[in-house]
């Protein structure tokens, strides 16, 4: 119940989310991850999902100049990581289960 209430707090937070239309879906070479380009209003956010047992670092190029907007890690994962995901320029390090929404700057 509370990666519900954590992912409907992230929604409210970004609408481009609930109302936006996914321009791209956007290919890291890993099977375990996977991102969602959604546009509304001029205004990009790019949701990455990290499915696997593993943290990963990705490089985000889909977006300029990201800023980490919000995330949540599963409760029900199997080790559940207090690791928080770190954005350094265009560097993500994100957690095992855990998905990210970064906003694109202007």
């Amino acid at each position: 119940m509370n990666t519900y209430r954590k992912l409907i707090k992230i929604r409210l937070q970004n609408p481009e989310i609930a109302r936006g239309n996914i321009e791209k879906v956007v290919d890291f070479e890993d099977p375990m991850c996977t991102g969602l380009l959604i546009n509304h209003d001029d205004s990009r956010v790019l949701v990455i999902h990290n499915g696997g047992k593993e943290a990963k670092e990705l490089t985000i190029d889909a977006i300029e100049k990201p800023e980490l907007r919000g995330w949540v890690t599963a409760d029900k994962a199997e080790s559940p990581s207090t690791e928080t995901p770190k954005l350094s320029n265009t560097k993500l390090s994100i957690p095992a289960r855990t998905s990210v929404v970064l906003k694109e700057k202007k």
